[in-house]
């Protein structure tokens, strides 16, 4: 693993933040300005009573996270809530909470695309001001630039990252050695590995991906566009390009993968296939790095010794890696009653590299200082770090910077799973795609 993570001057151009801060901290429950900073939480006390609702869904590598925030209630006048939802949960409510007069919630747990469009809409706090006020305090300087440049909309940081989730491989490497396969770099030769797999009887549907209709069908397939170099819409405008080649190849490229899989396949989501590798069903994974940290734990599985980790393959031979790179993270909502400040310095604690040493092995941590941390890299469950780190080196795509791009995928995404699962021919299931994104972009 790399000391200082050259994968972070990959991710764009950087921005610049200027940190100008006070070295002094108030510890909890305590205003005096002596305080160390290494108290459980390093927040000032409001001067009236003050209750925080923070939204984040539930998941072993967020709620250490969300957890390090509802620690700041034992500050004087300050209570901290956070009631756990589900991911489906926190995509339904956060439009209704940050869009309304009287909130819900005031800290949102966001990633690139969702800050994207919420930013876009005029429903998050800027942070920039309170970034260079506060930045040494929490040590922003920590995160790299341009982690939170991918929280930046219209020139504005508008969240906190905290942790770096991406596609990554996973493979039984104990099947791989008895077979003679070494990790595939491409589709065509996941396929060949999987087949190989199948017809030696070892694992009877060898790969498994969150890939289901209803929810991931669409991302998998921007996934492919993107390894081929492609996009969903023209560059610079609303133009949709899913009648192109490229969309044709990155389609074709899924259905070619379904019959490896479960006949379950189309109601896939990512506790479906941590259960498959966990149970030996499957014997290759491609999902999200923060499902990997529960599958190196023996509580879990009997095989959490025989797991490789490795980018994903590229669709095509000299691609970048099929799948999408985010940051997660939190967001302070404009229409919220409660003092910015208050916020930003929740924030910032549910963001800090005690609560991503908190989350150890379940997250990618977005603080370099943790990330290279000799405890926890050395721990046999975060094995599959380097893996994150290579994928990114090696150019794996974010999503499209439209804040309407989410959105798009969801009104794409039924005709996409029609091609992938084989309801519809490739041309016909990309035909309806087309004029279902184009009746979006009209629309929108």
């Amino acid at each position: 693993m790399r000391n200082r993570h050259t994968w972070y001057s990959r991710l764009g151009i950087l921005i610049s933040i200027v940190v100008v801060g006070t070295t002094t901290a108030c510890g909890a429950g305590s205003q005096s300005p002596q305080k160390s900073a290494q108290s459980s939480c390093d927040v000032d006390a409001p001067k009236a009573p003050a209750t925080v609702n923070v939204l984040a869904y539930s998941a072993p590598g967020i709620d250490p996270f969300s957890d390090a925030m509802v620690g700041c209630s034992g500050v004087e006048n300050l209570t901290v809530r956070h009631s756990p939802v589900d991911f489906n949960g926190q995509l339904t409510k956060a439009p209704l909470s940050l869009s309304g007069n009287s909130p819900s919630y005031d800290i949102a747990e966001v990633y690139t695309s969702t800050l994207l469009q919420y930013a876009a809409k005029g429903w998050l706090q800027p942070l920039d001001d309170l970034i260079s006020k506060y930045g040494t305090r929490y040590g922003l300087d920590d995160i790299s630039p341009s982690l939170l440049k991918q929280f930046t909309y219209n020139g504005h940081v508008y969240g906190l990252p905290n942790q770096v989730n991406v596609h990554e491989m996973v493979y039984r490497k104990d099947i791989f050695d008895k077979l003679g396969l070494k990790a595939p770099t491409t589709f065509d030769e996941l396929v060949a590995a999987a087949q190989k797999i199948q017809d030696a009887q070892l694992v009877r549907y060898p790969l498994t991906m969150p890939i289901s209709a209803g929810t991931y069908a669409s991302s998998d397939f921007y996934s492919s566009v993107a390894s081929l170099g492609g996009t969903l819409t023209k560059e610079g405008t609303d133009e949709p390009l899913l009648n192109s080649p490229t969309a044709e190849t990155a389609l074709n490229s899924l259905t070619r993968l379904v019959p490896f899989m479960s006949p379950s396949a189309i109601n896939s989501d990512e506790a479906a296939v941590a259960t498959a590798l966990q149970t030996g069903q499957s014997a290759i994974g491609l999902t999200y790095s923060g499902d990997m940290g529960q599958l190196l734990d023996s509580k879990n599985t009997e095989f959490a010794d025989k797991f490789a980790f490795a980018p994903p393959p590229a669709v095509e031979k000299g691609g970048s890696p099929w799948g999408t790179f985010f940051v997660d993270g939190f967001a302070l909502a404009k229409n919220s009653k409660v003092d910015e400040t208050v916020l930003f310095q929740i924030a910032a604690v549910g963001s800090g590299a005690d609560a991503a040493k908190a989350a150890g092995s379940l997250a990618y941590p977005a603080r370099s200082s943790v990330l290279n941390d000799s405890t926890l890299s050395k721990l046999p469950a975060t094995a599959y770090w380097p893996a994150v780190t290579a994928t990114i080196d090696s150019g794996v795509a974010g999503p499209q910077q439209q804040p309407y791009f989410d959105d798009l995928k969801t009104a794409i995404r039924p005709a996409i799973a029609d091609g992938i699962f084989g309801k519809k021919s490739v041309s016909d299931a990309l035909a309806d795609a087309q004029a279902a994104a184009t009746s979006f972009l009209q629309k929108r």
